[in-house]
């Protein structure tokens, strides 16, 4: 049998070492703990990448609503150019024409033609805007080029936008080209009905050989 004091003595030994064991235990509990989780270097890093992420996003997002901006204006100042050029084209196509024909029919003829000219120039073209705008295959065509630019970098975009914008610029310089080569026959038009015909005749192909052989348009 122990004593009483041999007893107390074996008991303080146990729990000393089981206090020793638990400590050892939540020491590497917490090591492990540590290991595992994020420091806070690392949370930052994640932060940072995250918001530069979000920034190629917005960029991105941006460059690509001014894309399907630009691509709506170009298709527009490219349909009005086609239409004006078509007009110029049939100037040119139905003066080659009437070469053949005796210069009193074709006086009245070179009449005409500048007559339509003016008009079809001067008309507005609000209707076929809008309805071009709502046609089916353009539709078709912007959300294909949507698909791609889905595909494409904020910079591939980019460098897209500024193609577009130099052909916008060209078109319209054109277009204003045009315009004014129409505001000048129809003031040199009135201008020639003080003349007989015989000069009037020759204004009048001399006006007209003006706009149709610019090959600035």
């Amino acid at each position: 049998m122990f004593s009483l004091a041999k007893s107390s003595a074996l008991l303080d030994y146990v729990n000393g070492v089981c206090s020793e064991f638990y400590d050892s235990f939540l020491n590497r509990l917490y090591q492990g703990i540590a290991k595992t989780a994020p420091s806070r270097e690392d949370i930052q890093g994640v932060g940072w990448l995250s918001g530069l992420a979000a920034g190629i996003d917005r960029v991105k997002e941006e460059a690509r609503k001014q894309n399907e901006q630009l691509n709506q204006e170009c298709s527009l100042v490219q349909s009005e150019y086609k239409r004006m050029k078509s007009v110029i084209d049939q100037l040119s196509k139905e003066y080659e024409e009437s070469k053949d024909i005796d210069v009193f029919r074709r006086y009245a003829i070179l009449k005409g033609m500048i007559k339509r000219c003016i008009m079809h120039l001067t008309l507005s073209n609000d209707e076929q805007v809008q309805s071009q705008l709502a046609n089916t295959r353009i539709q078709e065509e912007m959300k294909k080029k949507e698909e791609q630019l889905a595909e494409m970098t904020s910079k591939e975009i980019s460098n897209e936008n500024d193609g577009l914008q130099t052909q916008i610029k060209e078109y319209r310089i054109k277009i204003n080209m045009i315009r004014d080569l129409i505001s000048t026959m129809e003031r040199r038009y009135e201008e020639s009905k003080r003349y007989v015909m015989i000069q009037r005749y020759g204004l009048m192909k001399s006006m007209i050989k003006t706009l149709i052989t610019n090959k600035w348009i």
